[in-house]
């Protein structure tokens, strides 16, 4: 007589197109630098990261900290998904505090906190972004209903964050304008505290063994970014890099098809599908 398998209960589908975008590898080595350059780029995120994070102190613990519990909300069962957005909340709620300086439309002295709705649904529209972005460069596009089916999908994740999937844009189109007109509206303009942690997030306080492998993915990261905040960083860019760039991408679309499931997708999704085999 056979074992009875019990089916591991997700949070999120298995077969959604949440899991088949955000389980490719290469999210993780070129959108995550890419995603916290745009969280920085509001001041007061980049404000209350600035003055609660021990990102200066440890860099890297930080990043994998953040990546363990973003990706365990996406890949986890529902058990592992809520406490991993029970471990986000709590650590967001003593942080709050006022700017320190004039940046774009905000005052010195403007408050924020980190539970407020508004910075939330950016922090959670920077990864969306980043992921559409990441997929369609360097995997292979999305076609529009796919595109609409992730962003749907992605919504669900805004509750777990203390969001509102019902004050979030409604439809992917619009979310695309959301994103066009937070560049343009006043709301994202780097701050002396976001320029200087970049070069935290570049890793360049790493040893220079590890920066001959961490330094070219840093570099398509900021490749990846709008020009404006790219400029406002203080990054340079030359058309030499935006060409191999291109190249890098044109290559990592034509054998991504070819690449082994063990390199081709991230440890979390690959951890999962362990589970349901159990």
């Amino acid at each position: 007589m056979k074992d009875v398998v019990t089916p591991v209960d997700f949070t999120f589908k298995k077969d959604g197109m949440l899991w088949d975008v955000d389980r490719e590898s290469a999210l993780l080595a070129f959108g995550g630098q890419r995603a916290l350059f745009m969280q920085l780029a509001h001041p007061l995120v980049g404000q209350a990261v600035y003055e609660h994070s021990y990102f200066k102190e440890n860099t890297v613990k930080r990043l994998k900290h953040t990546i363990n519990l973003t990706y365990s909300l996406i890949f986890g069962t529902r058990e592992e998904t809520l406490a991993a957005a029970r471990k986000i909340n709590q650590a967001h709620k003593p942080v709050e505090g006022v700017l320190t300086e004039n940046v774009g439309e905000y005052l010195e002295g403007t408050r924020y906190d980190a539970k407020d709705p508004e910075l939330t649904e950016w922090v959670w529209a920077t990864l969306v972004d980043t992921a559409l972005i990441v997929r369609s460069k360097f995997i292979k596009p999305l076609t529009p209903v796919e595109r609409e089916t992730y962003y749907q999908e992605a919504k669900g994740l805004l509750p777990l964050l203390g969001g509102n999937p019902d004050t979030a844009p409604a439809t992917i189109d619009d979310f695309d304008e959301y994103m066009k007109d937070m560049l343009t509206n006043g709301k994202l303009v780097v701050s002396n505290q976001a320029r200087e942690l970049a070069p935290y997030l570049m890793l360049k306080n790493r040893s220079a063994a590890a920066r001959i492998f961490i330094l070219p993915a840093s570099k398509i990261a900021v490749g990846l970014l709008p020009e404006e905040l790219r400029n406002q960083y203080g990054f340079t860019f030359s058309s030499w890099e935006q060409y191999m760039l291109d190249k890098t991408a044109d290559v990592s679309r034509k054998i991504h098809p070819y690449i082994p499931d063990r390199i081709r997708f991230s440890p979390f999704y690959l951890n999962a599908q362990k589970k349901m085999r159990k």
